[in-house]
């Protein structure tokens, strides 16, 4: 009994004790636009939740169920949503979509991503984010809503096998792949040259 009991307390704090760092992603698609123009961006954190899991344990020869609470370290919080808005920065210069990235936001492309709320599901490791995109030059504005699950899309075999630093990493390459085309719009429209234009 001690044993089991020693096994699984063992098997928690093990549990909470994970972390799922988001690594940087890159934009899946091919650039419509290049530009010249400088940009300042910046980011605002939001609501930052997580919600209870449970797993069986092996111990003492059975399967014990083992409830645990939100585990922080595997949320999508502001470290990962600042790697999120590095990798954003990385993409929109290395792509040539942006001609650099500005110290003042004064007579530059503004671009600010507020993540609004995320949330984290443990039991498969999914991840929902709700999020906006401010844009701003000059007299110029346009704001976009983004809803992005991390599972959309996968079989259920695919959702049981995927862990949390790749059920973060899939919720980041869907924002970010939905982001950059409106970004790319917004300065087509600043440079009088329509994206769709360019996708003819």
């Amino acid at each position: 009994m001690l044993f089991r009991l020693v096994t699984i307390t063992l098997s928690i704090l093990l549990l909470l004790g994970c972390t799922a760092p988001l690594v940087p992603v890159k934009y899946s698609q091919e650039a419509l636009i290049t530009s010249s123009l400088p940009a300042y961006i910046e980011m605002n954190t939001g609501k930052v939740k997580g919600y209870s899991s449970s797993t069986l344990v092996y111990a003492g020869g059975v399967f014990v169920p083992v409830n645990s609470g939100p585990n922080p370290n595997l949320q999508f919080g502001h470290e990962d949503q600042s790697v999120f808005i590095e990798s954003l920065k990385s993409e929109l210069v290395g792509l040539d979509i942006i001609g650099s990235l500005a110290e003042d936001p004064e007579n530059s492309l503004g671009i600010t991503v507020n993540f609004v709320q995320t949330e984290h599901f443990p039991n498969m490791q999914e991840y929902k984010i709700i999020a906006t995109l401010l844009l701003s030059f000059g007299p110029l504005v346009q704001e976009h809503v983004y809803e992005v699950l991390s599972s959309e899309g996968d079989s259920f075999w695919k959702k049981i096998n995927t862990n949390a630093a790749q059920g973060k990493e899939k919720a980041a390459q869907k924002l970010i792949d939905q982001i950059i085309p409106h970004i790319e719009a917004f300065i087509g429209v600043v440079l009088d040259t329509p994206t769709n234009d360019l996708r003819a």
